[in-house]
């Protein structure tokens, strides 16, 4: 027996230290769900505190609702914004989390079965519910693996079925964050199983559970692109002070979705108005209010600093940071293509080596890579364009402050011209 695996357990090299593979896979899924828990618990605390929340929602910007008529319409004071357009997502959640726990709940139904019989000799009655929590079967479980991924998705399902019924509360209380987060570690943790234990085996080697862990992070991963996809690419702010007021309706393009502004489906309303009739001028949409100048002078103000630079530096750290972590995954999946391209010759060179499955993951990994590439590269455009236009609203702003103040100073020989 190998000094370092004992039964099911990893165990140090003098065997005083061992540690149950069901112990190292519960502690995962206890993080999930409690860190998961005490978040939403304290963000309900402040939610509490605050009341007020969710006045302005990007569902309804795309929908085509000026916040002049939500003003107009707002007699009652903090009243929520019931969000659009995310019912048909909520649904997907929702019935990828059930089939997730079906799927759990098939393979510890499969599980008991098999622990019920031993094959081929006299059949052993089945064990109770209760003698399997006894310490001397807890490296034996058969339901370790159903059972935990069953908390995680039982969890799943209720974030799914409280985003659904009261969407309201979607937005506020991070319940697709958390659902994202969820989905992220499942799929991560079973490729990360997959290129461990199953790469390069026939499927017909896969065990019950190599199956299931596969199809639940195909699940997960699948979900996951959707939801990111679909995401609005600028979350959904709070309008804030007196100023609330928007001229026009926003254009639906500054809250869209990736999807949305790859496929340009965020044109559809202007273009089915402009088919049913003429356009008119209060049909021209207003750009976002935290892009224009008023809005960005007024923080250049707030956080000047000795020269432009550095002052625009110190405003844009947070969208460059996030640029910088978008290039280093664009940087990364280059790598991809010619890792796969020098696999695939290898196979083309010796014959004795190829592998089927292995061949197909280095495919699909390929076009993972591409597709990934080019969706990094139009979320890094889309922060650029409005880094870019907040730069220019602030030169702007910039500009008018040192001819206002040339004006001032010599109102009379004042020409705009600088002669």
């Amino acid at each position: 027996m190998d000094a370092y695996s004992v039964d099911s357990r990893r165990c140090t090299p003098d065997g005083k230290l061992c540690i149950s593979d069901s112990l190292l896979q519960l502690v995962p899924t206890c993080v999930i769900v409690f860190s998961s828990l005490a978040f939403i618990s304290a963000e309900c605390g402040r939610q509490d505190r605050r009341r007020q929340f969710n006045r302005f929602s990007s569902e309804v910007v795309v929908r085509g609702e000026s916040q002049l008529d939500l003003d107009a319409d707002g007699a009652i004071p903090g009243r929520l914004i019931k969000p659009r357009r995310t019912f048909f997502l909520a649904i997907l959640r929702c019935l990828g989390a059930f089939i997730q726990v079906g799927l759990y709940c098939y393979l510890a139904m499969q599980k008991l079965d098999d622990q019920g019989s031993t094959g081929p000799g006299p059949e052993v009655p089945p064990s109770r519910p209760v003698t399997l929590f006894r310490r001397e079967n807890i490296d034996e479980w058969p339901l370790w693996l159903p059972f935990m991924h069953g908390i995680v998705w039982a969890y799943a399902s209720i974030l799914s079925v409280v985003s659904l019924l009261h969407p309201r509360l979607s937005n506020p209380y991070k319940l697709t964050t958390h659902l994202d987060i969820i989905y992220l570690t499942t799929a991560g943790g079973g490729l990360a199983h997959f290129l461990i234990s199953n790469f390069g085996r026939p499927l017909g080697l896969w065990t019950l559970d190599d199956q299931i862990s596969g199809i639940s992070a195909l699940l997960s991963g699948s979900m996951l692109i959707v939801t990111m996809a679909t995401k609005p690419l600028v979350p959904p702010q709070p309008l804030k002070g007196p100023d609330r007021i928007s001229r026009g309706v926003i254009s639906p393009e500054t809250r869209s979705s990736l999807y949305a502004r790859t496929a340009f489906t965020w044109l559809h309303p202007m273009v089915i108005k402009s088919y049913r009739g003429k356009l008119q001028e209060s049909d021209v949409w207003a750009i976002d209010k935290a892009l224009r100048i008023k809005t960005v002078f007024q923080d250049y103000l707030e956080d000047r600093r000795p020269t432009v630079f550095v002052t625009m530096l110190h405003l844009f750290r947070p969208e460059l940071s996030q640029q910088y972590l978008w290039a280093l995954g664009w940087a990364g999946l280059s790598l991809v293509p010619p890792f796969v391209v020098f696999k695939l010759l290898s196979f083309a060179q010796d014959l004795s080596i190829y592998n089927r499955n292995e061949a197909l993951f280095y495919v699909a990994s390929l076009l993972a890579a591409l597709v990934l590439r080019a969706a990094i590269l139009q979320r890094g455009l889309h922060m650029s364009q409005r880094i870019a236009t907040k730069a220019m609203g602030m030169a702007n702003g910039l500009i008018y402050e040192k001819m206002t103040l040339r004006k001032d100073m010599d109102p009379v020989d004042y020409d705009i011209t600088g002669k």
